[in-house]
């Protein structure tokens, strides 16, 4: 796991692998802080610091992915993913600046 962590942040993984195994820790883990973030703003106007704290960290995680995932989107068989990758890393960045 070490060794395959280190090789996408360096670009060298099969995007695939950073993809599904990074991507859907990263859905997991940015669902639970949006919820969280919701719960703590119905908490009151004195939490709402705290539901921002979480939105931020939910951006940090997905750009802590997004890095190493546009690193690695030219490891594929077929060119046509490099560009689609890449669109679809940008949107998601774009969501998460939104929501």
């Amino acid at each position: 796991m070490k060794l395959s962590l280190s090789r996408a942040f360096r670009g060298e993984e099969k995007l695939w692998k950073v993809w599904w195994g990074g991507g859907v820790l990263v859905a997991l883990i940015s669902a639970a802080l949006t919820i969280a973030a919701e719960q703590v703003r119905g908490l009151g106007p004195w939490a709402w610091g705290w539901g921002d704290a979480c939105d931020a960290a939910r951006l940090v995680v997905y750009v802590a992915w997004l890095l190493p995932a546009w690193r690695c989107s030219r490891n594929v068989r077929r060119v046509v993913w490099t560009p689609l990758a890449r669109l679809a890393l940008l949107a998601g960045l774009v969501l998460s600046v939104m929501f």
